[in-house]
């Protein structure tokens, strides 16, 4: 249920010394705290200039100081110039914490309904095509879903035994 870049924050949340925190609340603060570093950059085309915080790995070089970085990282989302939000976005990727902006969007729980709507109408259309034995189509609208990063499942009613789908987002 949770991306891997939330559990990587969560991990790094913790202290080396301490036990990891892997409970709900934890989880639900690094996802909160990525989503917050996250907005500025999604739509962001990279320039080619973004450089990793030094100040962020100073900080982590720190006995991994890491409460340090995420001040460092705060200020940076924080700061009205682009060229902090590139530098951000280029130690997110750095920490391993900059998903694609598809994976991040649809595993929050209030991914938009309108994708969802799409996905869900596409999934019609290819379980049409099924049913008509139009195979081609079918395997057309699933690859085009998945160039998207939605990964279909097919699988049996229990009770009806009929055709049924179900997506997620591929990880």
């Amino acid at each position: 249920k949770w991306p891997g870049e939330v559990l990587r924050l969560a991990m790094l949340m913790t202290h080396y010394r301490e036990p990891i925190d892997f409970s709900v609340r934890r989880l639900e603060e690094a996802e909160k705290l990525l989503d917050y570093w996250l907005k500025p950059t999604f739509f962001k085309v990279p320039s080619g200039d973004e450089f990793i915080s030094l100040d962020v790995i100073y900080a982590l070089s720190d006995d991994i100081g890491f409460w340090s970085a995420v001040q460092i990282l705060n200020k940076l989302r924080d700061s009205s110039e682009e060229k902090n939000w590139r530098t951000m976005e280029a130690t997110l990727r750095f920490l391993g914490l900059r998903p694609t902006y598809e994976n991040w969007v649809a595993n929050l729980p209030n991914f938009d309904p309108i994708a969802k709507a799409q996905i869900k109408d596409r999934i019609e259309e290819r379980l049409a095509a099924l049913a008509a034995k139009n195979f081609a189509e079918a395997d057309r609208i699933r690859d085009e879903l998945s160039a998207q990063g939605i990964q279909l499942m097919d699988y049996k009613d229990p009770e009806t035994g009929e055709r049924k789908t179900k997506w997620e987002v591929k990880r």
